[in-house]
């Protein structure tokens, strides 16, 4: 839920009871995140982090966050208006990202697709599937943390609606809501560059699928 009226002022102010009020109804969540690991768009791949299994790191990325949440600059740029766990889970998101760019590559895979699969493609097929990799990359990469978080749950680990939307803290009205924009930007953004013509046709829906 979001942090509305007086508690909004009073956490925006830095009083101390309400930070650690949030800190104790969030940090379990934000611990699960930091564990469970996430995927995200990073030069024309898609890559997941696949989590912290040591104690220490887990406890480091936390604490990081909660660190950079609660900054003064942090708590006014929080709106009020989306749920506060989602706004956490964005930084979560970023605490780790600036981990990996200083360098832990065992953390990381990469998603591709399965050998079966590849091996039954045709070259045509297999190079139509590759660009549209490419450009599903390059889409996420123009998404705002809390919209990629969202897109690479739902479609990239192919969760369900209800879970994607529970795991960034929506209502089924906001998961609604943000599915469709994210659908119609997508469909906007593959027609700009001219590829649903090269794939008779299918719906956005239908090449989210096909990555």
């Amino acid at each position: 839920m979001p942090l509305e009226g007086d508690r909004l002022t009073r956490f925006r102010s830095g009083d101390g009871r309400v930070l650690a009020d949030v800190y104790r109804q969030h940090v379990a969540g934000v611990a699960s995140f930091l564990r469970r690991g996430f995927s995200y768009g990073s030069r024309n791949r898609i890559l997941r982090f696949r989590g912290y299994a040591q104690p220490f790191e887990l406890d480091n990325a936390l604490q990081e966050t909660f660190a950079r949440a609660f900054r003064p600059s942090a708590r006014q740029a929080y709106d009020g208006l989306r749920p506060y766990r989602s706004y956490l889970l964005a930084i979560a998101r970023n605490v780790v990202l600036d981990e990996l760019r200083r360098g832990q590559p065992t953390t990381v895979d990469e998603l591709d697709d399965c050998a079966d699969v590849a091996a039954s493609l045709s070259a045509e097929e297999r190079l139509l599937r590759g660009e549209l990799r490419r450009l599903w990359a390059d889409f996420v990469e123009r998404l705002d943390a809390h919209e990629a978080a969202y897109f690479l749950a739902r479609f990239g680990e192919q969760r369900s609606r209800r879970e994607a939307g529970l795991a960034g803290g929506l209502t089924p009205m906001q998961t609604r809501t943000l599915e469709r924009k994210l659908r119609a930007r997508f469909l906007e953004f593959l027609q700009a560059h001219g590829y649903l013509e090269s794939y008779g046709g299918e719906t956005a829906g239908g090449l989210l699928r096909a990555v």
